[in-house]
Parts: C-alpha cells; structure tokens; sequence
C-alpha cells in the first residue's frame, strides 16, 4: 500500500488524510478529492488562474462532487467501525487485558452499539459479519480513525479531537496514528492461524518514518 505523503503544507496534508479515511482504497476519489478542494480555494478568490492541459485533464477525470458524497458517506460509518474495534483491541492490548483479538473487540462493540444511530440515523451495524467487512473496507486507513475515534474520548473537553485537523492539533493526531499503525502491523492476537498481525503493513496507507509514535496514556480516556 501507498505512504501518505505527510508535508510541512498543512492545506496539502489534511486533503491527503481526509482522503485516505474516506476513500481508504480508492486511489482515483482520494486524487479527486484532494484536486477539488484545491481548485474550490482557488476559485474562490478574486483572481484569474491558468490550467495546464494536465490539470485540465486531470480536473476532467475527477470524480464528481455526488459520487465523492456517496462514498464519503460510506467510507465514515466503515471507518468509523474500523477505528473502533481497533482502539478496542489497542487498549485491550495496553491495559494488560487476557487475549487482546478481534473477538474480544467485536463483543464489546455489540454491547456498545445496541440502541445507538450513525449521524445520519441508521441503526449502528453491530452482527459480526457485518462488522468485520466493514473493518475490512476500512484497514487501510483504521489506524487514522482510530487515533480519531480515541482522541473523542479523551478528557479534555474534545480539544484534541476537535483539533484534529489544525495546525496545532494535528501533530499529536499524526503521533498517535503511527502508534496505532504500529500496533495493527505488529501485534499478533493468540490463537491466530495462520499466526498474522492484525493488519498487514502491505495492506495500510502508511504513515512516514518520520512521524514518530506516541504512547498516550489511555487512562485518560
């Protein structure tokens, strides 16, 4: 899977995020996604702007604004999920749980998600079935949604989750992500056969070396 390009161009890196949570594997919408939200600033000042003919090409080929929607929405309730069954078997695992496993993780989740609703209303999905091929669709990217996911529980008042994707936030987002990323490729649930880390590197859209991981205290949570 591709390296996120992670750059000092704040603008840049938050569409490259964004991108890679909501269309996890799909590298055409994250293209047209950063495109758009490039070109939309663009056009909203009050100047002229000329188009190579690569970038008119490339403007053409874009996905549209309803299909991105459609996916997006999609890609939210599947990440959503993701994220959450992989903080679960991340704290599972820090907190000195026996047996940290997906399993573990899926029966937590439907003890949790019994009554509650997606933002837009829907019944939250809790069959195991349901939930694992909504991990799944997700792994690339479940290492940013679980960053995400854990940072709303943090208790600060929702200011590193509300911050996520500033300039002042995002750091300790990005830190906490390649904890996370670290983890899923790194740790292998027991019982596991073949024996097999909960993601395979090969399978995410990795964070850079660069970024170093950061071991939050998750009893702040």
């Amino acid at each position: 899977m591709a390296e996120l390009q992670i750059t000092s161009d704040f603008e840049a890196t938050k569409c490259v995020l964004i991108g890679a949570m909501l269309y996890p594997k799909n590298a055409n919408f994250r293209a047209s996604y950063s495109l758009r939200y490039r070109w939309e600033a663009l056009t909203a000042q009050d100047a002229q702007h000329t188009l190579s003919s690569s970038e008119m090409r490339d403007l053409l080929n874009a996905a549209s604004r309803q299909e991105l929607r459609e996916a997006a929405d999609a890609g939210t309730k599947q990440g959503t999920v993701a994220g959450d069954l992989l903080s679960l078997m991340y704290e599972q695992w820090r907190l000195d749980k026996p047996w940290p496993s997906m399993r573990g993780a899926l029966s937590f989740y439907r003890e949790f998600a019994v009554g509650k609703k997606y933002g837009d209303g829907e019944a939250l999905k809790y069959s195991d079935m349901q939930l694992r091929t909504y991990f799944a669709a997700s792994a690339p990217s479940a290492h940013l949604w679980a960053a995400h996911r854990m940072l709303k529980r943090f208790k600060d008042r929702g200011k590193s989750y509300k911050t996520a994707f500033t300039p002042e936030g995002m750091p300790h987002f990005l830190e906490l992500a390649k904890e996370l990323q670290d983890f899923a490729t790194t740790f292998i649930p027991k019982g596991t056969k073949p024996a097999k880390p909960i993601i395979y590197a090969a399978d995410l859209l990795l964070l850079p070396k660069t970024i170093l991981p950061i071991r939050s205290d998750i009893r702040v949570l």
